[in-house]
């Protein structure tokens, strides 16, 4: 009941999707929500068929390897297990200062075949904040797989973040879209190496 009430509050706090880009078969949306004035962005896109639980555990080895898709990005591993990782993210992006964040993205499964990979903020065994560093104020988001055909597994990306301090939203809003399109590619290329080491056939039930 807690969840269903929380989620209908989600969605009365959101503006509809309003599709924003396309490209390389993916569709870019954004909408604005009440708690930041930076948009939450969507992408989807199809992707080869595979187990949705394979993708989360693709996603998950490379979210591990500590080698994020940014190269304004420095990431230490913090934790990781089975169904989970922590990370330590420093940012270090031009002309704007530092900004820091721990996060802890988990695997999901709805019980009906599809997987989700969520991402939201932690503190527990991050760093204390440095000097002249600002710790973003929000970090979120999603993947979400779910087989939609014979050949295809259906790919949505969700992420919403505000980097805190003084940058307005309309200055920093082409580089997060840049940004989670770059970061979507950078997962889609790491699929090709996941399967090289775990070939999605071994992980289909």
């Amino acid at each position: 009941m807690l969840v269903t009430a929380l989620l209908v509050s989600a969605s009365l706090a959101a503006s509809p999707w309003k599709k924003v880009d396309e490209e390389d078969g993916m569709t870019l949306e954004a909408r604005s929500v009440d708690e930041t004035t930076f948009e939450e962005l969507r992408i989807t896109t199809l992707v080869p068929r595979a187990p949705p639980e394979w993708l989360c555990d693709a996603i998950l080895a490379e979210v591990g390897a500590g080698k994020p898709h940014s190269t304004d990005i420095v990431r230490k591993v913090v934790r990781q297990r089975s169904d989970a990782v922590v990370v330590y993210d420093h940012v270090e992006a031009p002309l704007v200062s530092r900004r820091d964040y721990g996060l802890e993205f988990k695997k999901v499964l709805d019980g009906q075949g599809g997987c989700r990979m969520e991402w939201a903020p932690t503190t527990e065994d991050i760093p204390p904040l440095a000097k002249g560093t600002i710790r973003m104020p929000i970090v979120r988001g999603s993947f979400t797989f779910l087989q939609v055909s014979d050949t295809s597994t259906l790919l949505t990306y969700t992420s919403l973040a505000d980097p805190g301090g003084s940058i307005p939203a309309w200055i920093a809003r082409g580089g997060s879209r840049k940004g989670c399109l770059t970061d979507v590619r950078g997962y889609l290329a790491s699929f090709k190496t996941y399967t090289l080491k775990h070939p999605p056939s071994a992980a289909a039930p």
